[in-house]
């Protein structure tokens, strides 16, 4: 028994042994040192990072520029302006072609202007190909793919409004019907963490019931807000509908919904007077 347990031990001290990084891990690790050079106008390092090829291929605004001197010629061009990459990296994506090819993937900002003129924003989806190297990975190609710009804050407010609303009608639907308790476990975490189920069907019955069925709901306000008294700092939208039920014919229903990290927009209060 003592040798076995020698021999055992002697075989986990030798199967253990320094982490070796994910080729992935490597990968990204090569990006992210292109990105700081990039941004420090490090002449040098970004000639290090790109692969020493003919076919080293880097297409900007629609154009092809072949060979790693070519494309370092038009780096320290554009340098002598704004020339700034800014990659969303949580949304980062690496795929492996094989052991020694990788395509990466990542949606990225580039701050692009003349010497003294505005640098715009001016979003893109990053597309490299990187090939591991003796020296390690090396890049490959940049094919850098332009994005529709972001929404104006008033039209995203309106998309957002428009996705709450019908949200809210589902859950109220369920309210309507008397299904409370499926009305609980379709609210929003906060709101189950602030009442039961149970407390949920018992309050949500007191208040409903002496009201009769509902005759109309029409929407009387819907605003979006990133602010809500006594709650957590999140996106909102609070919508007001001038309601009728059987026995209390002007109503006001209050519906706030809270987008969940899933995207999906809650309810996380309802109030009627």
């Amino acid at each position: 028994m003592k040798i076995f347990l020698a021999t055992l031990f002697a075989t986990l001290i030798l199967s253990v042994g320094p982490a070796v990084a994910a080729p992935e891990d490597e990968v990204k690790a090569a990006f992210d040192r292109f990105v700081v050079a990039q941004n420090a106008h490090d002449v040098a390092a970004v000639r290090d990072l790109l692969l020493d090829s003919p076919g080293f291929l880097w297409v900007t605004r629609g154009a092809p520029i072949w060979g790693r001197d070519a494309a370092m010629k038009r780096f320290e061009t554009l340098y002598q302006g704004t020339w700034k990459l800014s990659p969303d990296s949580s949304s980062l994506k690496v795929v492996m072609l094989s052991d020694t090819t990788a395509q990466l993937f990542v949606p990225i900002m580039f701050n692009i202007g003349p010497p003294g003129q505005p640098a715009p924003d001016t979003p893109f989806l990053m597309n490299q190909t990187l090939v591991k190297s003796a020296m390690g990975w090396r890049i490959a190609n940049i094919l850098p793919i332009p994005l529709p710009p972001p929404a104006p804050a008033q039209a995203q407010d309106a998309e957002n409004i428009l996705s709450a609303q019908s949200a809210a009608k589902s859950w109220l639907a369920l309210t309507d019907a008397a299904e409370y308790s499926k009305s609980w476990e379709q609210a929003a975490t906060v709101f189950q963490s602030a009442v039961s189920k149970s407390n949920w069907q018992s309050a949500i019955q007191i208040v409903r019931s002496p009201l009769g069925g509902l005759k109309s709901r029409a929407v009387k306000s819907a605003t979006f807000t990133r602010s809500i008294p006594n709650a957590p700092a999140g996106e909102y939208v609070v919508i007001q509908y001038e309601s009728q039920f059987e026995q209390k014919p002007n109503a006001v229903e209050t519906v706030i919904l809270m987008r969940e990290k899933d995207s999906a927009w809650k309810v996380s209060g309802y109030f009627i007077k």
